[in-house]
């Protein structure tokens, strides 16, 4: 018979009280079996998958502000030259700096969307990496239990 399983709330909030363990010893990984190794292979690929996307996310927010600081520059420069080329009297070349700068402004609103849209990635790749790391920590546990309840066996306790 099988031993009944904590709803995933449950062991999320349990993973998060204490610092969990999200290794298991040598000795409990000989002792324990395949499925049960495969389970705790299965969390930590996703674990490890859980940190390159958030950090992938993480470089793709510092790549938006760096396109955002760029942006504002060139808007900057583009206003300028609009204003000197109205102060020259160069109404054909103030109206290509005029459009340089309106385009500037859109691609600073593009890039502000793309940002907001980034940080909510960025929210919900924390949030995985969270439930990996509770998911790894509770197998790890189980298989700490697992050995613990065998050997109790072994020694004709249970």
């Amino acid at each position: 018979m099988r031993a009944p399983r904590a709803p995933l709330f449950v062991v999320l909030i349990a993973a998060s009280c204490a610092a969990p363990s999200l290794t298991v010893d040598r000795d409990v990984l000989e002792k324990i079996t395949i499925e049960n190794k495969l389970l705790l292979f299965d969390a930590e690929n996703e674990l490890n998958i859980a940190i390159d996307s958030r950090d992938q996310v993480v470089d793709e927010i510092e790549q938006i502000k760096e396109d955002l600081r760029r942006a504002k520059q060139k808007l900057e420069v583009a206003e300028r030259d609009q204003g000197a080329f109205d102060d020259k009297g160069d109404a054909e070349r103030a109206k290509i700096a005029g459009f340089r700068a309106v385009s500037e402004e859109a691609r600073l609103d593009y890039l502000d969307a793309r940002l907001d849209w980034a940080r909510s990635r960025l929210d919900r790749e924390r949030t995985k990496l969270i439930v990996a790391k509770g998911i790894q920590a509770a197998l790890a546990r189980e298989a700490d239990q697992l050995v613990d309840l065998g050997q109790l066996r072994g020694q004709g306790v249970l």
